[in-house]
């Protein structure tokens, strides 16, 4: 399963059961590899149409997640859950969460717009610092 670009955030839409079982049917090595190469400010798993999942489900997204970030620095996460979702990903985690959760994929969106706006004006903020030392 590849996953859908849409305003720059890339979406993964297993369906059914995510558990150990059988998640070599949703992410093979090149969905890994494609995943990874995609030029992309965020990466997300919509829980959407999943039906049951467990703790060793979630962690194959989330090494996909971290081996993502470490190379893109992207925001990875997860993204339409109901409320049984979220507090099965809260009990799993307990605090150790290393991923974004976003009710929707239109507050993902929101949230990435205003990321992109702070980046924006730090790198302006660095681009005049560098061209004030150059003058000097």
């Amino acid at each position: 399963m590849k996953p859908v670009v849409k305003n720059n955030i890339g979406i993964f839409s297993p369906q059914g059961f995510l558990d150990s079982n059988n998640n070599s049917a949703f992410l093979s090595i090149d969905d890994i590899d494609y995943a990874v190469k995609l030029k992309v400010d965020m990466i997300l798993v919509s829980m959407k149409k999943v039906i049951f999942f467990n703790r060793n489900g979630l962690d194959i997204f989330i090494k996909l997640f971290l081996k993502i970030r470490k190379v893109n620095h992207t925001i990875v996460g997860f993204c339409d859950y109901n409320r049984k979702q979220y507090d099965s990903i809260q009990k799993f985690y307990k605090g150790e969460l290393s991923f974004s959760l976003f009710k929707n994929i239109e507050i993902a969106y929101l949230f990435l717009q205003v990321f992109l706006i702070k980046i924006k004006k730090y790198l302006y903020i660095v681009m005049i610092s560098i061209s004030v030392q150059l003058w000097l």
